[in-house]
């Protein structure tokens, strides 16, 4: 499972090697103007930034004392990332 998300990280990082404004040049000039491919190239050239925001704050979600007892009492994978997403309103940072 580690690979995955090494991979994944990897290929962000290829993601982010190139200009954001030139690379969503590129993108809107492959798949052709207007707004949709606009967004589209938006998005794509800004989804890194969170995708490893979004994988940073699940790292530290999984080392909550909460997480821990839930893989202690045997609960299975969904529910367990499903109580830890949801538990999490009073978090303290």
């Amino acid at each position: 499972m580690r690979w995955i998300s090494e991979g994944t990280l990897r290929l962000l990082d290829v993601i982010q090697a190139f200009p954001v404004f030139i690379l969503a040049m590129v993108l809107v000039a492959i798949r052709g103007t207007g707004p949709v491919n606009v967004v589209f190239a938006v998005a794509f050239v800004n989804f890194p930034v969170f995708l490893r925001l979004v994988r940073s704050e699940i790292l530290s979600l999984r080392e909550q004392p909460y997480a821990e007892a839930a893989v202690a009492l045997a609960t299975p994978n969904s529910a367990s990332v499903l109580s830890i997403c949801f538990r999490t309103p009073g978090r303290q940072s």
